[in-house]
């Protein structure tokens, strides 16, 4: 598996965002606390090494597109890809912003700091951003899209 998809996996992972029980009816401070357990879950995990656990914060129906355009469609794929990377995975650091709301949807703006093992054993620092989007499912906060992009690079 190449750096690239790897780090687009971390980044997601960061991204940051976990399911989390919510109510149905919750304020912005609810939802920016149920947000948080969902992105503290997803870093756990990806600094545990377990996929599965990142996985389940997804929604089946979940979506992850990384800072280099690969796709992974469902929940399935997703544990799938992030299996492969696992290996790679160093620390992981999230910067999380502003949680936004609109009914049973939240999302989330941020960065990430991950560092990954490359090719030749050495270990590298890739930083990202993120959006992340979460749906309401029966109670439970769970990451529907995750997209994660390379800042530009400092002039």
């Amino acid at each position: 598996m190449s750096i690239n998809r790897f780090v687009s996996f971390g980044l997601g992972a960061a991204m940051l965002t976990l399911a989390a029980p919510a109510a149905e009816a919750q304020d912005e401070h609810q939802t920016s606390a149920a947000v948080g357990k969902v992105r503290d879950a997803y870093v756990s995990a990806l600094n545990n090494k377990d996929p599965a656990a990142i996985a389940e914060l997804y929604a089946e129906d979940g979506q992850l597109t990384d800072q280099y355009g690969n796709h992974f469609a469902g929940r399935g794929s997703i544990l799938k890809g992030l299996t492969e990377a696992a290996p790679t995975w160093g620390h992981f650091v999230n910067q999380p912003g502003e949680v936004m709301q609109s009914g049973n949807v939240a999302w989330e703006m941020g960065t990430s700091v991950m560092h990954i093992k490359a090719e030749d054993g050495s270990m590298m620092e890739i930083k990202t951003h993120y959006l992340v989007v979460l749906g309401m499912e029966e109670g439970t906060w769970r990451i529907k899209a995750l997209v994660v992009g390379m800042p530009p690079p400092e002039m």
